[in-house]
């Protein structure tokens, strides 16, 4: 409504503050003033609003294996900040450690005084923890008495950083992490003869994985065992409900200045047409410790190779108690795993044989100074006049000697039996307080039982 030639111009501006979402009026100052009072003016006003500003802030994706630390720092992106207000933020996730559980990563911003002036997004980002598997039969490696035992355990994938907590029968020995290549070690040091079983356990109960690891002394003794056990229901993998007497004959000791485990086990299950005969024995398996021997082997069933085998073997003499002699014996495909005979389904490998012998025995040779083994077994049953047997060499090469101490007068009778139960030496009424034989006999094991009036003797014989 203004005359151009008046040249009328506004200048606006708006009442002051900074409130958001406050309401403010814009208004108008005209000029030149000398031309104004010729006009009727309306001075009208407008509203102005100060809005929120749109913002966002969005964490980035992150991710761990089962068992490692978290990242040091979670990132994200700031979007529509004015720079001034210097908002920054922290990041940060749900709590947990399940493999496969939904986590989120959120953000905190600061400082408070400038948010709201901010209408945010917060939005959120997954957090993932990937699962792991774990492997510890890197630990099954033998140790030799009074050196350091390494465990070790590697991680799929190989990655690093992973916790691995290693137990030695259910006891915590220690925790480490996983290097590049995935693996994880702890060295043990101070184990006694035995054979442990390691567990190793990834994270806080990602994956876990058992090995045996045997500390084995080369220079304590042998075992020798020959008799014959029930097989229990379920032993029989073939044919659970098979029952039935099974013979067994072993000798397992170490090569003089060697690792090596040298002998001979032998087991058959007539029931389940099962003759089984080892053709090598696993070097530094053989574990003597107190009244337990263990020991591993390869061998055949029924003249087929590619079988693996285990033998648990307690002598009774050696409890501090007095028990029955027990014998285990598991055998397995080398290549699958697969078991085909175990007297004590499900036991660990490391755990004391149960099954008590019907016939023979097992007798665990302590080495004397001069390295000459000698077996003395002094009956637990009561006896008139004390009556102990000494046989050696044993094992022998050529023949044995049986040296009688104390006894009667009465004269001495030796019966002889393989491993099959059959007689094959019988020594009637010798005088003689040593008795020599054995020379005809062939390589294997044998039962000689020899008896005094009343008494009675038993003792286990290796013919090399």
């Amino acid at each position: 409504g203004f005359l151009e030639a008046d040249a009328v111009t506004a200048s606006y501006s708006r009442t002051s503050g900074e409130t958001v979402l406050g309401t403010y009026s814009i208004s108008a100052v005209l000029s030149p003033t000398s031309v104004l009072s010729n006009y009727n003016i309306t001075y009208n006003t407008a509203l102005f609003t100060i809005s929120k500003k749109t913002a966002s802030v969005t964490p980035y994706v992150s991710s761990k294996y089962c068992g490692q630390n978290d990242p040091l720092l979670f990132t994200g992106n700031l979007a529509g900040f004015i720079g001034s207000d210097n908002v920054t933020a922290v990041y940060n996730r749900t709590a947990g450690e399940i493999t496969g559980e939904i986590y989120t990563i959120s953000a905190l911003l600061s400082p408070s005084s400038v948010l709201t002036n901010y209408d945010i997004d917060y939005n959120t980002a997954l957090f993932t923890i990937n699962n792991v598997s774990i492997d510890a039969s890197a630990s099954n490696a033998p140790v030799a008495l009074g050196t350091t035992a390494t465990l070790s355990a590697v991680i799929a994938p190989k990655v690093a950083g992973v916790s691995v907590s290693f137990y030695l029968d259910t006891m915590l020995k220690g925790t480490s992490f996983t290097n590049d290549l995935g693996i994880a070690t702890l060295e043990v040091t101070g184990l006694q003869t035995e054979v442990y079983q390691v567990k190793a356990t990834a994270g806080n109960g990602c994956a876990d994985s058992s090995a045996y690891l045997a500390i084995y002394d080369p220079n304590g003794g042998f075992v020798t065992g020959g008799g014959w056990i029930m097989s229990p229901v379920g032993a029989y993998v073939l044919d659970g409900n098979l029952t039935g007497k099974a013979n067994f004959g072993f000798v397992a000791k170490y090569k003089k200045g060697s690792t090596q485990v040298d002998g001979n086990t032998e087991f058959q299950f007539n029931a389940g047409n099962l003759n089984f005969k080892s053709t090598s024995h696993t070097g530094m398996s053989l574990v003597i410790a107190g009244a337990q021997a263990i020991y591993k082997g390869q061998g055949t069933i029924n003249g087929a190779a590619g079988y693996s085998f285990m033998v648990s073997a307690i002598d009774g003499d050696k409890k501090s108690t007095g028990v029955t002699d027990k014998f285990r014996i598991k055998i397995w495909n080398t290549l699958n795993g697969v078991i085909v005979y175990d007297n004590q389904t499900g036991a660990a490998d490391n755990a004391d044989a149960t099954t008590a012998i019907g016939g023979g025995s097992i007798v665990i040779h302590e080495v004397k100074k001069n390295g000459a083994a000698k077996v003395v077994i002094v009956e637990k049953t009561p006896e008139i006049v004390p009556f102990a047997i000494t046989a050696y060499p044993n094992p022998s090469a050529q023949y044995f000697i049986i040296d009688i101490k104390g006894g009667t007068s009465e004269k001495t009778e030796v019966i002889v039996y393989d491993i099959l139960g059959r007689m094959v030496k019988h020594i009637q009424n010798s005088d003689s307080k040593e008795i020599k034989f054995g020379e005809e006999l062939s390589s294997g094991s044998y039962i000689a039982i020899i008896n005094q009036g009343i008494q009675q003797k038993t003792v286990r014989l290796i013919k090399q």
